[in-house]
């Protein structure tokens, strides 16, 4: 948003969550609680928004030169608070479930001229021609309906609308679904059924507690097997 913006465009951002951030969100994103970033703070950062902007409750600013992932999030949301333009542009609890660009109609597709309400649905899709469609399901609030517990009744609490525009940037990210590689490692289906409680991909990992006396693999096993070794000692 901040460099469509800057070159002039006018952005209309839709995020599926109720918060932004991204991978990066307390709970509902994807890393663990003790996350740092592996570049420094130096170069994971707007170019129009230092680290030192960043104050946390107790008015103290970001000094990490590797910003934890709670650090992260608080310094996203301190960003979008300091420049209105993508708050006021930004739909949460938003999902696009449809993308689409209408081909262009044939002449003399039409026929001859219809009747007022043909030429009408006519200059409609004329209007449109060019454009990406984009149809997308507003979702309200968990919180705002505890008693939605029926797929209907969370339907009707939804509200789906269409938007038109000039061009479409699909910014969905690649960790959006963690990924088990079941064909290329024999056994760990049937180990997985057998003992699902023993196996899980890194994007629900959060802390350690749950793997205390036990062995992790995988291609983050350093990180959190410090962890494990961290949270030994300090007990």
């Amino acid at each position: 948003a901040k460099e469509a913006w800057e070159a002039g465009l006018l952005p209309t951002v839709f995020e599926k969550a109720e918060d932004i951030g991204g991978l990066w969100r307390p709970n509902t994103g994807l890393v663990w609680d003790s996350l740092m970033t592996n570049i420094s703070r130096h170069t994971c950062r707007f170019s129009d928004f230092a680290w030192g902007d960043v104050e946390d409750d107790a008015g103290e600013g970001c000094s990490d030169l590797f910003p934890s992932a709670k650090k992260v999030h608080e310094y996203l949301h301190r960003y979008m608070a300091k420049h209105s333009y993508i708050k006021d542009r930004l739909h949460l609890n938003t999902e696009v479930v449809r993308v689409e660009r209408p081909l262009p109609q044939k002449t003399g597709e039409q026929g001859e001229e219809g009747s007022a309400e043909q030429r009408s649905e006519t200059g409609a899709e004329q209007q449109i021609q060019g454009k990406w469609v984009v149809r997308v399901l507003t979702r309200a609030k968990k919180s705002c309906s505890p008693f939605s517990s029926s797929a209907l009744s969370r339907e009707s609490a939804s509200r789906a609308r269409s938007y038109l525009f000039d061009f479409v940037a699909t910014t969905s990210g690649i960790f959006s679904r963690p990924k088990f590689p079941l064909d290329s490692l024999p056994g760990l289906k049937r180990c997985m059924e057998a003992n699902p409680r023993t196996i899980t991909h890194a994007a629900t990992y959060r802390n350690p507690t749950n793997f205390a006396g036990g062995d992790v693999g995988g291609k983050q096993r350093y990180e959190a097997s410090e962890e494990k070794m961290k949270k030994k000692e300090e007990e």
